[in-house]
């Protein structure tokens, strides 16, 4: 028998422009300032880089996921995969 997958969403509200929520999205170690469910975040936002995700719903426990790619979403894969919107489609992708 497997145990169910884990999972969780987050969201947020954020007054800037589309280039500056972006900077946020990309910048790992900054997530703990407006991201409150995780501890830290390691790696380098940018695809096909690694990001090494340290959630506080499962303290010691390390996600690591690989950044697929970017097309209006930061995509992540991997065991702890999740997809962190960005600024719905309004041309993020850089």
């Amino acid at each position: 028998m497997t145990s169910p997958m884990k999972a969780f969403t987050v969201k947020t509200s954020i007054r800037a422009t589309p280039e500056r929520i972006w900077d946020l999205l990309t910048d790992a170690p900054g997530y703990i300032r407006w991201n409150n469910t995780v501890q830290k975040v390691d790696g380098k936002v940018a695809p096909r880089e690694r990001v090494t995700v340290y959630p506080k719903i499962n303290p010691g426990h390390a996600s690591p996921v690989k950044v697929a790619g970017f097309n209006h979403l930061a995509e992540w894969s991997g065991p702890a995969a999740c997809r962190s919107a960005s600024s719905k489609g309004k041309g993020l992708s850089r």
